[in-house]
């Protein structure tokens, strides 16, 4: 080979320089053709690029607990609706147990009136033509009772008048205490 022929053309129609050109410089261009249009020299200077970059380990971990975080919130946020539907059923539940006690009561009510006392009194095979009153005494460790039967009409009478009003005026001495 030549060395005035150019190795990667094998037939070249175009004759070759016999004297060696050397291409200007990158930097040698742009600073003349920073000079030709008002500049005043360099601005600007090249920075190698660093070989290879660190592994962004802080950015990994702060992602990390980004996450667990947000799992946590959306964790505490299905525990709070849980509670608050438990405690809905709850209020649920008590009003329902209250009208349920409301209408025991009213049956209780019922079951003790008078003439529920006096039929039932009569199933069992007791007499109501005999009028007699009863005192139960519950201040003792025993249970007293005591029949007193009225003497006679008139003064049966005067005694059941006087005993209603012993127990009215012992029921608003009660009341005062």
């Amino acid at each position: 080979m030549n060395s005035n022929q150019n190795p990667n053309s094998k037939n070249s129609k175009t004759p070759k320089n016999s004297s060696n050109h050397r291409s200007p410089s990158k930097k040698s261009v742009i600073s003349s053709l920073s000079d030709m249009c008002g500049g005043g020299g360099d601005r600007y200077s090249t920075v190698r690029a660093k070989g290879r970059t660190p592994f962004p380990i802080a950015l990994i971990i702060g992602m990390i607990v980004a996450t667990v975080l947000f799992m946590f919130i959306i964790f505490s946020f299905v525990q709070v609706s849980e509670l608050s539907s438990e405690i809905s059923s709850m209020k649920g539940d008590i009003k329902s147990l209250s009208a349920e006690a409301k209408t025991l009561e009213g049956r209780l009510d019922y079951k003790y009136t008078k003439s529920e006392i006096e039929s039932t009194a009569s199933s069992l095979g007791l007499d109501s033509s005999r009028r007699t009153t009863v005192y139960f005494e519950g201040e003792a460790s025993e249970d007293v009772s005591e029949v007193i039967e009225p003497e006679n009409a008139l003064g049966g009478a005067i005694d059941s008048l006087l005993s209603a009003i012993a127990k009215n005026f012992g029921k608003i001495i009660e009341f005062l205490n």
